[in-house]
């Protein structure tokens, strides 16, 4: 148990140094650890518990017969695609420029199917500068009427720049294929 416990914290000291702080929605393919035989606690169920803390609404898989458990996971799969603004819950809600300046810098972050804002609100003429970097995948991000075409690489920070000429909504959207969610990976840039 002791060996175990070492190994889980030396993975959590490792991993959190890579993944930072932010926590995705996880999909584990096994079984919930609490379902496991608990008389004999192996490198298995460390394993499951260790890198679970690294995600959030942790998703199981598999039934404590090792079969794959249709009805938990169709059904979360099910809420999310009759809901699909659940798959782009941002981080940071939305964004809105001072209307007193020429020049508004915005920083950003992305992840698989989440943008930190879900919408963007600046104003006409403004000069926008939008520094974005990746916390999981390769992304990108394109800006409908603005010619903007970004790809956006993991630990590496991007920028994209544009004067808002034109008023009214458009979607900012992913264009890296980037998993299940990326068809919902958008928001909207508001220019008033």
């Amino acid at each position: 148990k002791e060996n175990a416990y070492n190994q889980k914290h030396v993975l959590t000291k490792i991993i959190s140094t890579i993944l930072g702080k932010h926590r995705l929605p996880m999909l584990i393919i096994d079984q919930n650890p609490k379902i496991l035989n608990r008389s004999v606690f192996n490198a298995r169920a460390a394993a499951i518990y260790g890198f679970s803390i690294f995600g959030k609404n942790q998703i199981y898989l598999l039934n404590n017969n090792n079969n794959i458990n249709n009805n938990t996971f169709t059904s979360d799969k099910e809420k999310l695609l009759q809901n699909p603004s659940a798959w782009n819950d941002c981080i940071n809600g939305d964004y809105i420029a001072d209307p007193n300046k020429d020049t508004v810098e915005i920083e950003m972050s992305v992840y698989q199917w989440k943008y930190s804002y879900c919408t963007i609100t600046v104003y006409k003429n403004q000069r926008v500068i939008i520094t974005i970097q990746s916390l999981d995948v390769p992304h990108g991000i394109s800006v409908e009427n603005f010619q903007i075409n970004s790809f956006i690489s993991p630990n590496n920070i991007s920028k994209i720049e544009f004067i808002a000429t034109e008023s009214g909504e458009f979607t900012y959207y992913c264009t890296v294929f980037c998993g299940e969610g990326h068809a919902f990976h958008k928001g909207i840039l508001i220019v008033k």
